[in-house]
């Protein structure tokens, strides 16, 4: 990981570069209301990563790469945002899966090889 930020909350990080070689350039988990500005993520599996209910994340103005997965994923994580920022990786540019919820992408560019840039998956269940 390049920076790794567990049950956090209300962190900013700016002006920065974060460097994953084998895995995330920034991973968040558990962690809520942190905010990402002005900033270079790169990754080997994924760029910016959200996962186990980080919540109401604000990431803007930021390049989010990976050499493999997705730029910027959100894995069971609801109500980020991503404003004026680039998003790419081999295979999508971001991606959002297993009830990640009411996250909302502005004014940015993604840019994958799959036939999507921007898969959204849900998982049900019950």
């Amino acid at each position: 990981y390049g920076a790794y930020l567990q049950s956090s909350a209300y962190s900013a990080i700016s002006y920065s570069t974060m460097v994953g070689v084998n895995s995330y350039g920034l991973y968040l988990t558990g962690s809520d209301t942190n905010t990402v500005s002005y900033s270079f993520i790169l990754g080997g599996a994924d760029g910016l990563g959200l996962a186990s209910g980080s919540d109401a994340n604000a990431i803007s103005y930021s390049t989010l790469t990976a050499a493999i997965n997705s730029g910027f994923l959100a894995d069971a994580s609801d109500r980020n945002s991503v404003t004026r920022s680039y998003m790419a990786a081999a295979r999508y540019g971001a991606r959002l899966q297993n009830g990640a919820d009411d996250n909302m992408i502005s004014l940015s560019t993604m840019a994958g090889s799959r036939a999507t840039p921007l898969p959204i998956r849900q998982t049900l269940s019950g």
